[in-house]
């Protein structure tokens, strides 16, 4: 198996154990905050389509084409469903800024989508949709800078969820945008290369939200 696609498994792997971790937390424990059990949706989502990939790719089930139009239509929830969860966590009253660079990014991530054929992958889609995440990441810190005191942050679900995206995302954006200019076929090296860093950026944000699950049963430990 090569690397890339060894990645890719570690991937699913860690998906399928969020959706797990985040349900026996939901099952077991009480006085969860709302938005951490409005966030299980992500998760949920998350483990459908490594279902999805997994009949595509090992049971050909389904044929590439329709999974490329699946991956580009979550792309939205992707990035609506993270956009909302990171405006609603700053800690500020005034969010105008924000709501303005997601209105802004959906456009251009609609228009980008519109343009290109759905039934293929679209990276540039993914990369404005991630690139919107990575600002508003920064807005939420900078929130947590200039409005709050003591807050305990190892405690709050909220940073450790933002901090997956930030993390994920940062390192996401610019292995999607050189995968758009750089051709499969006569680059296969290079494509698989950043292939698995996108794989990997996932992974990094999906253990970021294990932990935001995880500090809800035992807010006081740092892991």
């Amino acid at each position: 198996m090569e690397f890339s696609r060894k990645v890719v498994l570690a991937e699913d792997i860690i998906n399928i154990l969020g959706f797990f971790v985040a349900f026996f937390v939901l099952r077991r424990k009480k006085n969860i905050p709302k938005y951490m059990i409005t966030f299980f949706w992500y998760p949920v989502v998350a483990l459908s389509f490594t279902i999805f990939y997994f009949l595509k790719e090992y049971l050909k089930l389904f044929p590439s084409q329709f999974y490329s139009v699946a991956n580009n239509l979550s792309l939205l929830f992707h990035f609506v469903f993270l956009s909302i969860f990171i405006i609603n966590s700053e800690h500020t009253k005034t969010k105008k800024r924000s709501y303005l660079v997601f209105w802004g990014f959906l456009i251009l991530v609609i228009i980008s989508l519109i343009l290109k054929d759905i039934s293929f992958g679209n990276r540039l889609a993914f990369g404005i949709a991630n690139s919107g995440l990575v600002i508003l990441c920064i807005f939420y810190y900078y929130s947590i800078v200039k409005n709050t005191g003591s807050l305990a942050l190892a405690a709050d679900p909220s940073f450790w969820v933002a901090n997956g995206i930030f993390f994920g995302m940062i390192l996401n954006v610019p292995t999607y945008i050189a995968r758009n200019f750089i051709d499969k076929e006569n680059s296969y090296e290079i494509w698989s290369v950043l292939f698995a860093v996108c794989s990997f950026a996932y992974i990094i944000m999906h253990i970021f939200f294990i932990k935001a699950y995880l500090c809800i049963i035992r807010p006081h430990k740092l892991i």
